[in-house]
């Protein structure tokens, strides 16, 4: 009797019954469309952000693009480096005393040339694409919708109506160039990004250098 009661006693209780055990609740359609729309700003956050830092990239290498290729236009105006043809340099006509420069004018491109008769670049020899005149050594497409948005000499800019073109030319011997003709003065190229962002080419005539900010 004894026996039989503790084996009552240790018997484990029977589970309650007549319960029901809760269903696991899913998203309701208002938090999937929350979650959905927070999902969509965050990606459409960090696009924006990526594509301003390319295109910050991409704009800030066309500024030192643009930088090189007046610098090369220096070295070849104060060295000998030899023209297609010849040019007239005062009184003598030769090969190596020719003056070398970068031409801006159209805002998708700008040219590297030889001054072949002390006048700056023949314009007329531009198609945009390509130049066929001797004066011309190569043009510089600018892609990725870049583009040049603004060149100046002091104050007087392409955006006011002050200047509709840009020659910036060395003289041999001399690093220091000479802007649209004149000896004076701080030329500027303001490069643009299709974001917005620019960046501008400095270049004094009267020590010859050439910076990016």
């Amino acid at each position: 009797m004894k026996r039989e009661k503790e084996k009552t006693c240790l018997s484990p209780k029977p589970a309650a019954y007549g319960l029901k055990l809760k269903a696991t609740r899913g998203f309701t359609l208002i938090e999937l469309m929350v979650s959905i729309a927070i999902f969509v700003i965050i990606t459409a956050v960090i696009v924006i952000s990526q594509n301003r830092f390319g295109g910050s990239i991409m704009v800030t290498n066309l500024a030192y693009d643009v930088a090189l290729s007046v610098r090369q236009a220096q070295v070849y105006g104060m060295s000998v480096k030899q023209s297609p043809v010849a040019c007239t340099a005062g009184a003598v006509t030769s090969k190596f005393q020719c003056s070398y420069g970068v031409h801006f004018g159209p805002s998708d491109h700008y040219i590297l040339f030889a001054d072949l008769n002390g006048t700056g670049y023949d314009t007329s020899n531009d198609n945009g694409t390509n130049c066929t005149g001797p004066e011309c050594l190569d043009v510089y497409q600018i892609t990725k919708g870049n583009y040049i948005s603004d060149f100046c000499i002091d104050y007087s800019c392409k955006s006011n109506s002050g200047i509709n073109h840009l020659d910036i030319v060395f003289h041999r011997p001399n690093p220091e160039p000479a802007l649209n003709g004149q000896n004076s003065g701080v030329a500027s190229i303001t490069v643009t990004s299709p974001q917005g962002i620019s960046k501008t080419v400095l270049i004094s005539s009267a020590a010859g250098e050439i910076s990016v900010r």
